[in-house]
Order: structure tokens, then sequence, then C-alpha cells
């Protein structure tokens, strides 16, 4: 085999091959979505009437925040002051979902903060500043009511441009 011959063979495989995987990879994956962005700080509004019906009241309730993290659709929630378990989710459109990992039922007359909770929101990005509205949803206090929420984004997680 001349030497030619190998250059030739040797090009097609080191830049032909690579260069015709990534056209295929650019092609096939042209018609991805990526998930709506919700990882930052979000502050609460709570529905005056729904914390006027639970039982889980108390005055932390006003200074209620979420903070995000996300990783492509995947989430993790963590709400403060009050609650203090961590909760799994994703993003699905527009819709979150999020919930804390299944403990022992533990029924409580009173708002217990490593009780299990979960929300589930739909995302409203028209408006400026992006907004979500939905329900959280309180486990293991039996007395509890869900309680619909608005939230408005403050800041965006770090590393974000």
């Amino acid at each position: 085999m001349t030497l030619s011959r190998r250059f030739l063979i040797a090009y097609l495989l080191l830049v032909g091959l690579p260069l015709g995987a990534l056209l295929g990879v650019l092609h096939f994956g042209r018609n991805i979505t990526a998930p709506a962005a919700v990882d930052g700080v979000w502050i609460f509004t709570l529905n005056q009437s729904d914390i006027a019906r639970s039982h889980c009241a108390q005055s932390t309730w006003a200074k209620l925040s979420m903070t995000i993290s996300q990783s492509g659709p995947n989430l993790v929630i963590q709400l403060h002051p009050i609650l203090t378990r961590v909760a799994f989710g994703e993003v699905r459109g527009r819709a979150l979902n999020a919930a804390t990992l299944a403990s022992a039922p533990a029924i409580a007359l009173r708002c217990d903060p490593n009780g299990g909770y979960s929300v589930s929101a739909s995302l409203d990005a028209n408006p400026t500043p992006v907004t979500l509205a939905g329900a959280l949803h309180l486990h293991g206090c039996r007395d509890c009511t869900s309680i619909n929420f608005r939230a408005v984004r403050t800041k965006l997680a770090r590393g974000r441009l």
C-alpha cells in the first residue's frame, strides 16, 4: 500500500467519520426542545383563605420561599423556612411536580417541619417576571389542607447568565 493511500484512509477515519457522526447527531437532535427553566429562588404569595382554613398555618407562612435546582427536566426543591425536607420532581412542558420521598406515615395534629409534602404547579412564562401557580400539599397532618399559591422568581440559580 502506498503512502498516499494510507494517508487517505487515515484521513477518512480520523476526520470523515467524526464529522459524519456530528452531522448525524445534529440531524436527529434538531427537533428536541429544552425543558422550561425553573431554577432559582421563588417567593410565595399564598391564598389567604386556604391558610385560614388550614390548621397548619404559622406566622412564617408569609415568608415562605422555594429554591429549585434543575438539571434538564429533573428538579430538587427546598422550601424555607418551614419545611426541612427536600422534594424531588420534574418539569414536563409547563407543568412542575415534585414530592418528598416516602417515609413512615405519621399523622400529626400540627405541621411537622420534617413532614412530607408535594408541590404541583404550572409555569406562566408570559408575564414579566415569570410566575408559578399551583398547590402545596402537606402530608402527615390530618387537619392540613392543600394551600394554593403564586410564586415569583426573584433570583436565578448560581451559574446562569
